[in-house]
């Protein structure tokens, strides 16, 4: 077979895959596409042995191995080394076929060329369709070899958009030989969504290209999946319009990845919230020792920051809850759950979250719709209906905060909307928890010396001035 007529020479320009085509060791054929994946020009290839042009030396005896079995009729699909123009080694994927009966080996590289081949990727069908037409039976076993043996799915379509030609790739997505498609309409055997079909009548219609298409597809087997369409119309040497064709790229694992990508950035950015949080609350525990103003600084900074709701309740020298704070990005309304709160202390041994948290010493969480519930019951501990101001509740997390066994009071935070509090927040939550712990106690401390040395003064003053 020839192998540098038009028609070859047009079909091996029109594929988006490196093509190689070996006679006798020696390079003959070499494609754009070549070009680009290997780093070296047509000019500086062919002619050349193929394995002083893309492999390492050490590997050439197992090269003209492959090569004289594929010579005798027996394709070869694996991984070798090559070496690129500039020096770098690196393993390539390639399928190796016999082309006709005189010698001629096709070399196709499995590896996609980068989006510049794109304008090669959509002509392939077209130029093919010329080639055949040109070469007749010359070029048809080349094609069938490099269509065939093509990574990327390709398809063409009559004016009736039924199908014409599919090669293996494409026949993948329905698990169905190439040839159970040819003659059924678009979307009959491969699940394609109707928006190929719409865009295929487009280009059938007017002529034009249509790019970068992405369309998600339910196969057969893999679930849902990704895949990258570029269409273009399919024309005689004529000009005249004929139908339109297809190449198919799968993108699912790219997807995947930005996907996962995304995941870990608002992982990163939840947990860099999470840090600046608890810094600006371990600054309000360390300001000041006096408790209602430390109190106060510290729900302002979990809400609305880190939840809608933050409430804190500590108890007394008696044993019952005394201080109470209430953070909301509403002003009012934590004015008026924190004076409710004041006035009407929490029964501790009642049976809602506050008390069984002070009493457990363990973290009680609530999600929609038991939020409400533990809400209802822990208005009912005070002898409420129901906390003003709360509703729409997501989710919840109760702490208690202890010193060593001493329960000290509460920590709570509380969610509205579709803003749910995860595990992070919750572990977050306790942190804080046990850094109020030991700033209450140290403020408390500081409270009573302080109260002792006022105490001292005042008993060292005379009872009267002379």
């Amino acid at each position: 077979m020839t192998v540098d007529g038009p028609g070859v020479a047009a079909l091996l320009e029109s594929v988006p895959v490196g093509v190689v085509l070996v006679r006798d060791a020696t390079v003959v054929g070499w494609n754009a596409a070549a070009e680009v994946l290997y780093g070296r020009r047509r000019s500086e290839a062919a002619g050349r042995p193929l394995i002083e042009v893309l492999f390492d030396p050490a590997d050439g005896p197992a090269v003209l191995e492959t090569l004289a079995r594929v010579r005798a009729g027996e394709p070869w699909e694996g991984n070798a080394r090559v070496r690129r123009a500039d020096g770098v080694l690196l393993v390539s994927g390639f399928r190796a076929v016999p082309v006709g009966d005189d010698g001629l080996v096709a070399w196709v590289a499995l590896d996609h060329v980068d989006q510049a081949m794109a304008e090669q990727e959509r002509a392939v069908l077209l130029s093919a369709e010329h080639a055949a037409r040109a070469t007749a039976e010359e070029a048809l076993g080349l094609v069938e070899a490099v269509v065939g043996s093509a990574p990327v799915g390709i398809a063409v379509f009559d004016l009736q958009l039924r199908y014409v030609r599919v090669n293996e790739a494409f026949a993948a997505l329905s698990g169905l030989p190439p040839e159970e498609h040819v003659g059924s309409f678009v979307g009959e055997v491969v699940p394609l969504p109707p928006e190929v079909a719409a865009d295929l009548r487009r280009v059938v219609t007017t002529g034009r290209h249509i790019l970068d298409r992405e369309v998600g597809i339910d196969t057969t087997a893999g679930g849902p999946r990704s895949f990258q369409f570029n269409f273009y119309p399919v024309q005689t040497t004529g000009g005249e319009l004929i139908g339109a064709g297809t190449t198919v790229a799968e993108v699912t694992a790219l997807r995947r990845a930005e996907a996962a990508r995304e995941e870990m950035l608002a992982e990163a950015r939840a947990a860099q919230r999470r840090l600046a949080v608890l810094s600006t609350a371990s600054a309000a525990l360390s300001t000041t020792m006096d408790l209602d103003e430390m109190l106060g600084r510290l729900a302002r900074s979990l809400a609305p920051a880190e939840a809608d709701w933050c409430l804190i309740e500590l108890l007394g020298e008696s044993g019952r809850f005394e201080r109470a704070v209430a953070s909301h990005r509403s002003a009012e309304k934590g004015r008026v759950l924190r004076a409710t709160m004041l006035a009407s202390p929490a029964d501790q041994g009642g049976d809602g979250p506050i008390a069984s948290a002070l009493r457990s010493g363990k973290v009680q969480r609530f999600v929609r719709p038991q939020v409400q519930e533990a809400f209802a019951r822990a208005a009912a501990d005070r002898r409420l209906e129901r906390f003003p101001g709360v509703e729409d509740l997501r989710s919840a997390v109760v702490v208690p905060i202890r010193s060593g066994e001493d329960p000290l009071g509460v920590l709570v935070l509380a969610t509205e909307g579709d803003r749910l509090l995860g595990d992070d927040d919750v572990d977050l939550a306790v942190e804080v928890a046990h850094r109020a712990a030991l700033a209450v106690r140290n403020a408390r401390s500081y409270q009573q010396e302080h109260d002792i040395a006022e105490n001292l003064q005042r008993g060292l003053l005379p009872a009267s001035l002379p």
